[in-house]
């Protein structure tokens, strides 16, 4: 006799996407301003902190964290790390944006990188932004 368990996934659960982008142009010697917005694509909403870190490449500096309805941001050189204990409900979204200062020379390509964390999978939970940087 064989007998065959069958767990339905549960129901009701948060799910976290995040996903990047510089905003216009970023010239060398410039400030810039990255977007870091986070979807809540499951059906029920968020339970716990949620943190949002934006790594940045050599070549542009973090100056100001991030701003962002009910976040709280720190910023580091290469990056920031922004908390929210309050909920994102389900279907909604919120956006971070900081600011930056590109020090790198015109002609570079970079990438900078930014991840949610929990409720996330690693497919929806990393975004990265490439930008090439321009003649200031």
């Amino acid at each position: 006799q064989v007998i065959i368990t069958y767990t339905p996934p549960p129901s009701g659960q948060a799910s976290l996407r995040v996903y990047l982008k510089h905003q216009g142009v970023f010239q060398s010697g410039q400030r810039g301003t990255y977007a870091t917005w986070v979807t809540n694509y499951g059906t029920a909403a968020t339970a716990r902190t949620i943190t949002a870190t934006l790594t940045l490449p050599n070549g542009i500096v973090m100056v100001q964290g991030g701003k962002g309805t009910f976040w709280q941001c720190s910023k580091g050189g290469s990056g920031s790390t922004c908390t929210r204990r309050a909920m994102i409900g389900a279907g909604s979204r919120t956006m971070i944006t900081a600011t930056v200062r590109v020090t790198a020379r015109a002609g570079k390509t970079l990438y900078a990188t930014a991840t949610v964390n929990p409720y996330s999978t690693p497919r929806n939970g990393s975004s990265t932004d490439k930008v090439v940087i321009r003649r200031g």
